[in-house]
C-alpha cells in the first residue's frame, strides 16, 4: 500500500510539472513573447502587395503622345477602398499593371527622349532630366491568406493608393521634329556622310522645337544600339564651328567700332602667314569691304579683322556669347565646349580662332549665337521644357521665357542681320535661299584633325549652315551640321 501511494504521488507530481511547463510555455507565447509570435504569425498568413505607380506621359507642345506607359499581360488585383465584406483577392476590380515604356513614333525624338532602364528609372535624355516629376510613388495593401494560399483584403486593413507620376509637356513639334529627321535622313544618304545634326528653335523665346541626329535610334529597344549611338548629339558632342564663328567676330568688330560695312580690307590674294602656318581662301581675293570678306567667308580678310580687335575683346565676346560654359538646356550630358584662356593662347590663336578653329562648341551654342543676333543682341537661355501637370490637371512647374544678358546693341543685330543676308543672297549660303522669305544665315565649313598627322585633314570636315527666318522679324531659327559629307573637299 505504501508502494502504491509513492507512486501515486510520483504520478501525479509528474503530471503537475507538466502542467506547469505547459503553463509556463503557454504564458511565454501569449504574454512575454506575444508580439514576436503575432508578427510570425501575420507574416504566414499576411503580406505587403504592392500597387505599381504609372509612369508619366511625355508630350509635345500640342499636347501629342511622345512617350507613355502600356499595360502589361500579367493581371494585378486592384483593391478598392469600399469593400464592405471580406472578399477574395483578385474577385474585384481588377487592372493591367503598366510595367513597358512605349515611343509611339520610334526614333522620332529618340536622342531627346532618352529611355528608362528594368527598374522603371530614366536613363538618359528628358526621362532621366525629369524623373522625379514623372516616375510617381508606388501604393500598396496588405492581403492575408487562408490555408489553400488564396488572398483576400479584410475591411479595416492599411493600404496606400499609388500616386502617378506627372505629365510633361516638351517645346518640341513632333510635325517639325519628323520633317527635320526625314530630311537628315536624306541628306546624310545623298551626300554620302557619317552623320548630322540639326536644331530648329524659336530665336526670341529659346523654344526647341526639333531636335535631332543621324544615325539616331529607337528608346523602346536601346540596348541594340551602341551608347555613342544614343547620345544626343546637339549637346553631347563638341566641333569647331568653323567660319559660322565669323558672326560673333563680325559682331564683335561692329559693337566695338573696329570695323564699318564699307571699311575695305586687303585679301591678299588668299594667303595670309602668320607664326609659320598659312591662312588660305578658296578664291583668290584682292580688296573687299567688310560686308563682301563676310558675305564671301574670307579667312584672309578676317584674321585681319581679329588683330584689329585684339585678345581680350574677342574673348570677351566669345564668352559673352555663350561659348565655354553649359547653356542650361533641361537635358542632362550637355558639354561646355572649350575656350582657352587667353594666356593659354599662342600667336595665332587669335586670328585662328577668328575664322572659327582653336575653339570648340556644341551645336546648340552655336544655335543660341545665332538667336542673340535674331534676338535683338539678347542672349536668351534655351528650354526643351513647356510645364509638368499632375493627375488632376494642377500645374506643378513651368519654364518662363529668361533672358541671360544683352551682349550686343540692336542697331549692331539690325546691321549683322542684314550682312547675314547677303550670305544667302549672293555669297555662300544661296542654296538656303527661300523664294518670298527674307532668310539670315552664314555657312562654315571645319576640317577635322587627322589623328595621326596631328594636322587639319584635307578631306574630313563638317559642313554647317545657321540662319534664320524671315530675318527682319525671325520666327524660326535652323542649325544644321553635316559629318565627313563626300564633297567637303
Amino acid at each position: 500500500m505504501t508502494t502504491f501511494k509513492v507512486r501515486a504521488f510520483f504520478l501525479c507530481f509528474c503530471i503537475a510539472c507538466g502542467f506547469c511547463v505547459i503553463v509556463g510555455r503557454l504564458f511565454v507565447i501569449q504574454v512575454v513573447k506575444n508580439e514576436f509570435y503575432v508578427k510570425q504569425s501575420q507574416k504566414q498568413t499576411q503580406e505587403r502587395a504592392m500597387t505599381p505607380a504609372k509612369r508619366g506621359n511625355i508630350f509635345d507642345r500640342k499636347g501629342q503622345i511622345l512617350a507613355t506607359s502600356v499595360e502589361s499581360r500579367v493581371k494585378m488585383a486592384l483593391l478598392t477602398g469600399d469593400l464592405d465584406t471580406e472578399t477574395r483577392f483578385g474577385s474585384k476590380r481588377n487592372r493591367f499593371v503598366p510595367i513597358k515604356r512605349l515611343y509611339p513614333n520610334g526614333e522620332c525624338a529618340g536622342s531627346v527622349l532618352g529611355y528608362i532602364g528594368r527598374d522603371g528609372c530614366g536613363l538618359a535624355g528628358v526621362e532621366y532630366y525629369f524623373d522625379r516629376f514623372l516616375i510617381g510613388e508606388d501604393g500598396w495593401a496588405i492581403l492575408s491568406r487562408d490555408g489553400r494560399n488564396n488572398k483576400y483584403a479584410k475591411i479595416g486593413m492599411p493600404s496606400k493608393q499609388p500616386r502617378n507620376g506627372n505629365d510633361v509637356y516638351l517645346t518640341l513639334d513632333l510635325d517639325i521634329q519628323k520633317i527635320v529627321e526625314n530630311i537628315l535622313k536624306q541628306a546624310v544618304e545623298n551626300l554620302k556622310a557619317c552623320g548630322a545634326m540639326c536644331i530648329v528653335m524659336d530665336p526670341k523665346t529659346g523654344k526647341i522645337l526639333a531636335m535631332a541626329d543621324e544615325p539616331s535610334f529607337n528608346p523602346n529597344v536601346p540596348a541594340k544600339y551602341p551608347l555613342g549611338q544614343r547620345l544626343n548629339k546637339c549637346i553631347n558632342y563638341t566641333l569647331e564651328p568653323g567660319s559660322t564663328f565669323k558672326v560673333l567676330t563680325a559682331a564683335c568688330a561692329l559693337q566695338e567700332k573696329v570695323k564699318r560695312e564699307s571699311d575695305t580690307l586687303d585679301g591678299n590674294h588668299g594667303l595670309y602667314e602668320i607664326f609659320n602656318e598659312t591662312i588660305r581662301d578658296k578664291r583668290d581675293f584682292g580688296r573687299l569691304s567688310f560686308v563682301e570678306a563676310f558675305k564671301y567667308s574670307s579667312n584672309v580678310c578676317f584674321a585681319k579683322v581679329a588683330n584689329s580687335i585684339g585678345n581680350e575683346r574677342l574673348y570677351r565676346y566669345t564668352k559673352d556669347f555663350g561659348l565655354g560654359a553649359k547653356t542650361g538646356i533641361q537635358l542632362p550630358g550637355e558639354e561646355t565646349g572649350i575656350v582657352h584662356p587667353i594666356d593659354k593662347w599662342s600667336g595665332r590663336t587669335r586670328v585662328t580662332m577668328a575664322i572659327g578653329q582653336e575653339i570648340s562648341t556644341t551645336v546648340l551654342q552655336m544655335a543660341l549665337l545665332f538667336s542673340t543676333v535674331a534676338n535683338d543682341g539678347i542672349l536668351v537661355e534655351p528650354r526643351v521644357y513647356e510645364k509638368i501637370i499632375d493627375g488632376n490637371a494642377v500645374l506643378v512647374d513651368s519654364a518662363p521665357y529668361k533672358p541671360i544678358r544683352r551682349v550686343i546693341s540692336q542697331d549692331v543685330a539690325k546691321r549683322l542681320t542684314a550682312m547675314m543676308c547677303e550670305v544667302v543672297n549672293g555669297g555662300t549660303g544661296t542654296r538656303a535661299a527661300v523664294k518670298g522669305i527674307s532668310v539670315a544665315g552664314k555657312t562654315g565649313t571645319s576640317q577635322k584633325i587627322n589623328r595621326v598627322t596631328g594636322k587639319y585633314s584635307d578631306k574630313k570636315a563638317w559642313a554647317s549652315f545657321i540662319g534664320f527666318l524671315p530675318a527682319e522679324n525671325p520666327m524660326l531659327l535652323c542649325a544644321v551640321v553635316i559629318d565627313e559629307p563626300a564633297n567637303a573637299e
